[in-house]
């Protein structure tokens, strides 16, 4: 059973991601491994370390700070290191292999929105 914690954490901060993104197929999520194999890897080992550094934290903060603290301390750890994870494999997700141009359908000027004027009447 302790066991499957760390494991729907990942494949809950993996899959994630990649469903916000609105990609319909879930192996999509797979990308960053295929395309960054030691970035992913990195994060997945992250991931496991800070779920164990939170199993510390929620364990000592409801042993000497008990109440509405511990609480308060346990969950912040958990929000604040949920979000930095989710960000990083958000980024992972989103970035593109190393050495690859943009899309050629992609014509839009990179600094912002196209601006349209309208054109003067005569």
């Amino acid at each position: 059973m302790p066991l499957a914690i760390p494991l729907v954490w990942t494949v809950a901060l993996v899959v994630l991601p990649s469903a916000a993104l609105g990609r319909a197929n879930p192996l999509a999520a797979l990308g960053p491994f295929r395309r960054r194999l030691w970035a992913a890897s990195a994060a997945v080992l992250v991931m496991l370390l800070t779920g164990a550094a939170g199993a510390v934290v929620a364990l000592t903060s409801g042993l000497f700070l008990t109440g509405f603290l511990g609480g308060l301390v346990a969950w912040a750890w958990v929000g604040i290191t949920g979000a930095a994870l989710l960000v990083w494999w958000s980024r992972l997700l989103a970035a593109r292999p190393h050495g690859s141009a943009r899309s050629p359908t992609n014509t839009r000027n990179s600094t912002g929105p196209e601006v349209i004027t309208p054109s003067p009447r005569s």
